[in-house]
């Protein structure tokens, strides 16, 4: 389980630093060849945003989501297909199309307001002007926690 991985990881990186780099190298870069030929063969991505590394200030909810996304995109899967795994997949597979997954009338609001276009840049998920809650519009200012 990731959790044992993870404690596993803890014990060689105290143990030999140079053997975690190149394992956790080698374990990335499988990673990356398995999400590669599952976007080639047009596999329907998911993505889920239920895997904290850690609750601690440095490491807020969202933040492995986002490294997630970028880790994703290096890997070389497009822009498109990172958009549909964040927006249709998930309301497709657990059919949910009719109040998640698009903009429509009648369809919950659930949405990341963005300065710019994801479609034309991975960093655009991190340029947040507003989110929507079941309707209701909330600054990305107010949910720093600088306000809290």
């Amino acid at each position: 389980t990731l959790n044992s991985l993870g404690l596993l990881a803890v014990r060689i990186k105290k143990t030999d630093e140079k053997m975690w780099n190149e394992g956790f190298s080698i374990y990335r870069n499988r990673l990356n060849k398995v999400a590669i030929f599952m976007a080639k063969n047009n596999a329907m991505l998911l993505f889920g945003t239920d895997t904290p590394a850690m609750n601690m200030v440095t490491n807020p909810p969202g933040y492995n989501g986002f490294l997630e996304i970028k880790h994703w995109y290096a890997a070389g899967i497009g822009l498109e297909q990172i958009f549909k795994a964040l927006t249709f997949n998930n309301s497709k597979l657990f059919n949910l199309r009719d109040y998640y997954g698009s903009v429509e009338k009648g369809k919950i609001a659930n949405l990341l307001i963005l300065n710019d276009n994801p479609l034309n840049n991975i960093d655009a998920y991190n340029k947040i002007e507003n989110v929507i809650i079941r309707g209701r519009i909330i600054s990305r200012k107010d949910l720093s926690a600088e306000n809290n």
